[in-house]
């Protein structure tokens, strides 16, 4: 039973070998993070207009002339909250952006051959210690355990939470970046003002397209009235559709950056720290 028991841990050791040497491990961590940051910067610009959007509401100048006084106001300052709250959003996806990059960085680092060739050093002479029946050094198992983790660690960290992602959170993901997206079109769309034609920022599709047409001066012809009710149109759709998603999102990329890597990690320390108990007292014992 003893020497199955050997036989089975060297043969792991040899399949965890082919592994560290295989390029598909590595291939496939990579492609995974690369997905999450590609999501993160998607999210981080849709965020960074949409302050640029928020601004340009902010900057808008109405003039009203109540009993024949002119007045200037400024509807869109009512938004200061929402702006600060999409600054703190959009430095969040920076970090989060930086988080995929550091995954990336460390999965090539575990990659290194200099790293793959002390982990088939040190394992294969953990084997021929653990075979030839003598008591494995503990510093020999712990120096096995730690390049391990340097080497297995982070990818099959990054693969576990981005196939947890891809399992329960990536309707949501699409469907809350999809609306944030198309936030400042809707709400260019309840406004009385705005009338749907080729050629109206009603009729465009997505903020790229509303964009430019928010920074035009309006034309002479346009009332005051409705030029307070373009902004308060853009400005109800956001805080109704806009608030709650960029909340969902920072949850979603906390979750994916921080909450599951850090589960993921805690268990595969937890499984490792039985492999540094290795060889078992009682086993040593009955062997010898």
């Amino acid at each position: 039973m003893a020497h199955r028991t050997k036989a089975l841990v060297c043969v792991a050791l040899v399949l965890l070998l082919i592994g560290t040497w295989g390029p598909w491990s590595q291939e496939s961590a990579e492609r995974q993070a690369k997905d999450g940051l590609t999501r993160a910067l998607t999210t981080y610009a849709v965020a960074r207009a949409i302050n640029a959007l928020i601004s340009v509401a902010q900057s808008t100048q109405v003039s009203v002339q109540p009993a024949g006084v002119g007045v200037a106001t400024h509807p869109g300052e009512a938004l200061d909250p929402v702006n600060d709250l999409v600054e703190q959003f959009s430095t969040l996806m920076l970090a989060a952006s930086v988080a995929f990059g550091v995954q990336l960085l460390l999965i090539k680092a575990g990659a290194h051959y200099l790293v793959s060739a002390a982990l088939s050093g040190v394992a294969v002479a953990w084997c021929v210690v653990y075979i030839s029946r003598l008591t494995v050094p503990r510093w020999l198992t712990k120096t096995l355990v730690l390049l391990l983790l340097v080497r297995f660690a982070v990818p099959a960290t990054v693969v576990a939470s981005e196939q947890t992602y891809q399992a329960l959170f990536e309707d949501q993901y699409q469907q809350s970046v999809q609306v944030l997206k198309s936030a400042p079109a809707n709400g260019e769309s309840t406004s009385r003002a705005a009338t749907p034609s080729s050629g109206s920022p009603g009729a465009r599709s997505s903020w790229r397209d509303w964009l430019p047409s928010v920074t035009k001066a309006p034309p002479e012809s346009a009332e005051p009235a409705d030029k307070v009710d373009g902004v308060v149109g853009r400005m109800q759709a956001f805080l109704k559709d806009g608030v709650e998603h960029v909340v969902t999102l920072a949850a979603l990329f906390v979750v994916q950056t921080l909450v599951l890597p850090l589960v993921f990690l805690w268990s595969l320390l937890t499984a490792l720290r039985y492999v540094g108990a290795w060889p078992p007292s009682r086993l040593t014992s009955s062997v010898n």
